[in-house]
């Protein structure tokens, strides 16, 4: 798959892809000599878009950096889904696996048209002959990648009970008014700015909200729905408290429906303002002052509302 040419080293070249390597790439870890001989044994691949260029469960002939371009990465299993990542520029390629001798983990496919950098199986054997920190490298990736599993398994049991399901279907029909949804459904997609979304019980407004979502460009972050009506008189589930993450953590760069938002405690009033026109909030302070008597808004017109909310922002200090 990866030709080896003949290679003319000049400095100005050099210098550009070591900047590079050490700008967008985990490699900035690396001593400068390491970094160097990498990027000087680097060879440059154009590949088209849509073409498989690494086979699960197969020997590892490449290391690969994505300079350019996006890659798609999955494994399939017998008893559930293939779980897809997007892979971006700078991302660095089957590292552990070759100081490992293992084979490749996932099926690699090109979804636009990629420069990726490339270093051969026997050409990085002799760089991490020549310098141990290559090998040591693993292990750091190793306690990472165990570390980002940890999070990402709590992650998920937080999450699952408010996950919303894939969407049902697309809005169907040729009138006006199906026109006109399915083109507020696509800027809203594109802007990911809050949107209210209201109608009648059995509307599926919650299919309109996963529309949006699995429209956008964060369509494999997770959709959650939070009734308002549950949060509690200080709102530290949604929130979190200085030393305990809330929903809004925890979800990151996904997406938030709040269900019936008529129900939200009125005296919560600014932290909804805050969260709908800043997309950013606060936790709850450790010892919170008691609130006053629990009310919530009673306007019979807005009893049948959805607030979308995109991508809140991480706690700001």
């Amino acid at each position: 798959m990866f030709a080896v040419a003949p290679f003319v080293w000049e400095v100005p070249f050099m210098t550009d892809r070591l900047s590079w390597l050490q700008t967008h790439t985990p490699l900035r870890s690396l001593s400068l000599q390491a970094l160097e001989a990498i990027a000087a044994a680097l060879r440059t691949e154009s590949i088209a878009a849509n073409r498989r260029i690494v086979l699960e469960d197969t020997p590892v002939t490449h290391l690969i950096i994505l300079r350019s371009g996006e890659l798609e990465a999955y494994h399939t299993t017998r008893d559930r889904p293939a779980t897809v990542t997007t892979l971006l520029a700078g991302t660095v390629l089957h590292w552990l696996e070759l100081v490992m001798e293992q084979r490749a983990p996932q099926t690699i496919i090109t979804l636009t048209d990629c420069q990726l950098w490339t270093l051969s199986r026997e050409v990085f054997a002799t760089l991490v002959t020549q310098f141990p920190e290559l090998r040591q490298q693993v292990s750091q990736q190793l306690q990472n990648a165990l570390s980002d599993l940890v999070h990402e398994q709590e992650r998920q049991a937080v999450l699952r009970p408010y996950l919303v399901p894939r969407v049902k279907q697309g809005i169907v029909g040729s009138s006006r008014y199906a026109v006109r949804l399915r083109q507020g459904i696509k800027d809203a997609a594109s802007d990911r700015q809050p949107v209210l979304i209201f109608g009648e019980p059995g509307l599926e407004k919650d299919n309109i909200a996963a529309l949006i979502h699995y429209g956008s460009g964060d369509r494999r972050q997770p959709l959650i729905r939070f009734n308002c009506g549950t949060l509690s008189a200080h709102g530290a589930e949604l929130f979190g408290k200085l030393r305990k993450p809330g929903l809004l953590d925890w979800l990151a760069e996904g997406t938030l429906i709040l269900n019936n938002v008529h129900e939200w405690p009125t005296h919560l009033y600014p932290q909804l303002r805050r969260l709908v026109a800043e997309q950013t909030y606060e936790p709850v302070a450790e010892t919170p002052v008691p609130p006053p008597p629990l009310s919530r808004a009673s306007d019979p017109d807005c009893r049948k509302e959805k607030l979308r909310l995109p991508r809140p922002s991480a706690p700001s200090n």
